[in-house]
């Protein structure tokens, strides 16, 4: 019995995982290379990456990474900051850079949303809707992969808020507008981001778990402002 649970468990992961890293992947990837496109630079559109396809942001690394550690990436969308079009390219670079982090961001937001207005949040004590606390084993079987799936679509785009950020920047500062420099500085700040993480594994969790925590609280603040102004709080149990 204890062996078939952890075998469930196991699984469990495995499918929130894969469905969280396409999820991301996916929506972020496609964003930045449509921003890309509107911005002058076809590149991306002709690597064909203005595509929903999944195995086109497919990278076999980043994925076994993020499987293992929580941490991963994408097929980087090529970007040629000397095709755009506009009179600030360097602001330019920077917006369509930073645009998949922050593409993320917001999907990690979404999920967390999702976690606390429906499965008591990350902290497992805000009130559930009342339909949830009726029927367990209905309410167990949505959160089993939507919990896991929100956690790891956190991680993920912390992950890439910290790289895309810090990319950006070196990007923008220290890069020439050199296609070949440019790729340099980005492995060079893809392999720094990566250093960070595992020298500073231990803090970087517990500002995580209070940033975690702090956005679920606020949430849930709206939330019950939103849901009262609605007239859904009558859906809820404490």
């Amino acid at each position: 019995m204890m062996t078939t649970y952890k075998v469930a468990a196991v699984l469990n992961d495995a499918i929130a995982k894969v469905l969280a890293y396409f999820l991301i992947v996916i929506f972020s990837g496609y964003l930045q290379a449509y921003i890309a496109k509107k911005l002058g630079d076809r590149t991306a559109e002709d690597a064909g990456f203005l595509s929903l396809h999944p195995l086109v942001y497919f990278d076999p690394l980043g994925f076994a990474l993020f499987f293992l550690t929580g941490f991963g990436w994408s097929r980087p969308v090529p970007i040629n900051p000397q095709r755009f079009t506009g009179r600030h390219k360097r602001l330019e670079a920077f917006f369509a850079y930073s645009s998949q982090a922050f593409a993320n961001a917001v999907l990690a937001f979404l999920m967390m949303f999702i976690v606390t207005t429906t499965l008591g949040g990350f902290s497992q004590t805000l009130p559930l809707p009342a339909f949830f606390v009726s029927h367990p084993a209905v309410k167990k079987a949505f959160g089993l992969v939507i919990f896991r799936m929100a956690i790891f679509a956190v991680y993920f785009s912390f992950f890439s808020l910290l790289l895309g950020l810090f990319r950006a920047t070196a990007l923008i500062g220290f890069a020439k507008f050199d296609i070949g420099e440019w790729h340099e500085t980005e492995l060079i700040s893809l392999l720094i981001a990566i250093a960070l993480l595992y020298l500073f594994e231990g803090p970087i969790n517990f500002v995580m778990q209070f940033i975690i925590l702090g956005i679920e609280g606020l949430i849930w603040h709206w939330w019950i402002w939103l849901a009262n102004l609605l007239g859904f709080m009558q859906f809820y149990k404490g």
